[in-house]
């Protein structure tokens, strides 16, 4: 899915993520009532560390690879999404949203026990939509904050034409959650349409521009063009660099990696630039885009039918790319290897990470010690629990 997609999604993963986002600790409940009358003391948190996760995410899949964000301020901003991403769980928090969040869970299982048993394929159930439209309610504006602070934030560290691109892209986020917000009201009074995208003003007929083709297959035509173009091979440039970084290469083995990165690049592009292996691979990614545009389910046969095609299609380009990868982890010397390793072991141990005993005979002991004491005894007396960052 192209990144533009992923940041229009972005309210609803959100949303979604909201019910984890707020656990919250409630008055102790009176001595007479039953457990199984009150509600649990304690849910789930949204932490710093899963907070950071997010942040990483949309730094490296977002905003390096469609706004070309440089390498050197992907920390940077995937610590600045972390951090507006936390004020607005503390914000939620202190309103109290995790009892939307709770009614909106219990209408959802209601209304699955009360389904009549009806074909009701792609209508939102009234009970369901009105809860999802008043759990909406509050959460939006500081959405929209947050989605502000982002902007604010990002914007800076792009150049100038990819300034454009994310402006571009955050109008359109922010059309989609004007759309959403009145899909909202229309459900919360029970108008629910069948098939209805909550943040696309399209509706569900087959309306065709001024060339006589519908929104939906022009749509699915330039997912597939952009699939083609965002090639795995765009990626082997940035796994170089990380390489070179991670194994501390000098100059003369830099140059090795690059080398091995042109030839691979170009044995890359023989095939994605052959005529007949684009249209191949386009009309694939058509048709199959084409039956998400069409609400066709899942388990569909025709979708796993153009998956298989489009993997015998590609795996040629898959098979460059682990070739390139053997060929770049070879170059590092073992003194450089066995450095990348100790530092890769000291963060995991700062982080709580203690190595099983995997290697020690069942039972067996190490000089009177346990398996699991000889183990801890031979990492080092500074293998301590980290705390959660």
């Amino acid at each position: 899915m192209r990144c533009s997609m992923r940041l229009r999604w972005l309210p609803a993963l959100l949303l979604g993520l909201a019910a984890p986002l707020h656990g919250q600790v409630e008055a102790p409940p009176d001595a007479g009532r039953a457990s199984r009358d009150r509600p649990t003391e304690l849910g789930v948190r949204f932490t710093p560390g899963m907070a950071r996760a997010m942040g990483r995410l949309f730094a490296e899949e977002v905003a390096a690879k469609r706004y070309n964000l440089d390498a050197s301020r992907v920390d940077e901003a995937a610590e600045t999404v972390a951090r507006r991403l936390m004020s607005m769980a503390h914000k939620l928090d202190a309103a109290g949203y995790n009892q939307q969040m709770e009614h909106f869970i219990a209408e959802v299982l209601r209304a699955e026990i009360e389904d009549s048993g009806e074909d009701n394929r792609g209508i939102v159930k009234p009970g369901v939509a009105k809860a999802i439209s008043q759990a909406s309610k509050p959460f939006m504006p500081t959405l929209r904050e947050m989605l502000q602070g982002v902007s604010k934030d990002i914007r800076p560290m792009l150049a100038a034409k990819d300034q454009l691109t994310f402006a571009a892209d955050l109008m359109g986020m922010t059309t989609a959650l004007d759309i959403f917000e009145k899909t909202m009201q229309r459900w919360e009074n029970g108008d629910i349409k069948p098939y209805e995208n909550p943040f696309s003003e399209e509706g569900n007929d087959a309306r065709k521009d001024g060339s006589g083709q519908s929104a939906r297959y022009t749509n699915a035509k330039q997912i597939a063009q952009r699939e083609i173009d965002n090639a795995e091979s765009n990626q082997w440039k940035r796994y170089v660099e990380e390489a070179k970084k991670f194994y501390g290469l000098d100059e003369s083995q830099s140059n090795t990696a690059d080398s091995v990165l042109r030839e691979c690049l170009e044995r890359a592009q023989a095939i994605t630039q052959d005529t007949q292996w684009r249209e191949k691979v386009y009309r694939n990614r058509v048709w199959y885009h084409m039956l998400w545009e069409l609400r066709i389910g899942p388990n569909h046969p025709l979708r796993g039918h153009l998956d298989s095609v489009h993997g015998v299609m590609v795996q040629p380009i898959k098979a460059i790319g682990d070739d390139l990868k053997q060929r770049i982890d070879a170059i590092p010397t073992q003194a450089q290897r066995a450095t990348a390793d100790e530092r890769i072991a000291k963060a995991l141990i700062a982080h709580g990470y203690q190595e099983p005993a995997a290697s020690q005979p069942a039972g067996s002991t190490v000089e009177g010690q346990s398996a699991g004491t000889a183990a801890t005894a031979a990492a080092g007396d500074d293998m301590k629990t980290g705390e959660d960052p």
